[in-house]
Formats: C-alpha cells, structure tokens, sequence
C-alpha cells in the first residue's frame, strides 16, 4: 500500500466518525507498518466499508478492525468466484465461459481439470480460495491500465 493512500483513507475515517481522536501523523506512520501489505484496493473497499457502518466498536484497534475488513472482502468474493469454479469441475459449466480471474485460478491450482476426483475437491478449494484473490487484483490492475483516462494520463 502507498502511504498516499493510507493518510487518505484515515482523513476519510475522520470526517466519517468525527467521534474518533486520531492524531493523522501518529496514526499514518504506526499504521502504515501495521497494514503495509494490504493492496490499496483492499484497503480503500475496508475503510468505505467502515465509513458506510459509520462506526468502529468502542475499545477496538483501528488498524486490526480495517485489517478484518479488508480480509472479509476478499474472502467474499473468493466464496462467489469458488460457486462458479466448482460448476466448471463437475461440469456444469464450461470453463471457457468463466470470468478470466476465475479461470486463470482454476487452472492455477488444478492443471488437468478432466482428471479431478471428488475426493479432491476440498483440497482444490482451499488452494482456490488463497489463489483467487490475487487473481482478481491482477485482473483489476490490467481493467485499470486498459482504461481510456488512464492511458490518455500516460501519454
């Protein structure tokens, strides 16, 4: 994560919950250790989500409590994209017709799709569901590099 982002994600928390006392300097340096490794997206999606609850539980650690957010995301979107995935091994769709960040993290984790065995299915799942994420945000960055205002901004 850029510390860019991150001050603009704690001065968005700040005039969203005015109740909490955050010092923006203090706060961005110790956070920024904290939660360094969260994509920006990820972390952007956790404070808006946390702006839109309009409030933090009394006593939490801020950066634990985006932390758990921003994981909670994630984890969503890699259960909806597994739904999917889980289809195309029984055979319910073709994987040809999956959205690219799905498919690329099908074949990722299970090479030879024809050769899976029920019995393997917990397994290929739980290798899915850590690859997907990535996947996504791979997808997400080309969307953004391909975007006509990005590019124009490039040139």
């Amino acid at each position: 994560m850029k510390r860019d982002t991150l001050r603009n994600g704690i001065l968005m928390l700040i005039d969203c919950i005015p109740t909490l006392n955050i010092n923006l300097e203090t706060a961005a340096e110790t956070w920024f250790l904290l939660l360094k490794d969260l994509a920006d997206e990820e972390f952007q999606e956790a404070i808006l989500e946390i702006c839109k609850e309009g409030n933090i539980p009394y006593g939490t650690s801020i950066p634990a409590f985006i932390r758990e957010k921003a994981g909670a995301g994630a984890q969503d979107d890699a259960l909806d994209a597994w739904e999917l995935a889980s289809k195309a091994l029984k055979g319910d769709v073709a994987v040809k017709d999956l959205p690219e960040p799905i498919k690329r993290a099908l074949v990722s984790v299970c090479p030879d799709i024809r050769m899976v065995q029920s019995s393997e299915l917990k397994w290929i799942r739980n290798d899915f569901l850590k690859t997907y994420p990535s996947m996504k945000r791979r997808e997400n960055l080309k969307l953004l590099r391909e975007h006509p205002e990005i590019k124009f901004l490039e040139d």
